[in-house]
């Protein structure tokens, strides 16, 4: 998928998946799941597409603190660094 936002292109097909985060809809038993995905641009620029399509684009320090709240450690250490 493709789309331009603020005369920037942001691909999925060309972008890396960083992290996807699966959920389930609290209180629907048997809905299925859906995912939200990070994903990085080969400039080092961040967006987000959610289960709904949507593209958001995200400053680094937005993304940084998206992976750290949803991802395990070995994940995130690979895009940013953190203190001992």
């Amino acid at each position: 998928m493709k789309k331009i936002i603020n005369r920037k292109i942001y691909d999925t097909e060309t972008a890396k998946v960083v992290f996807n985060e699966w959920k389930r809809p609290p209180n629907r038993p048997g809905e299925r799941e859906f995912e939200d995905i990070l994903y990085l641009k080969t400039n080092g620029e961040f967006f987000l597409v959610d289960d709904e399509l949507s593209f958001h684009p995200l400053p680094k320090e937005l993304a940084r603190e998206w992976l750290e709240v949803r991802s395990d450690a070995e994940t995130y250490l690979k895009y940013f660094e953190a203190e001992e």
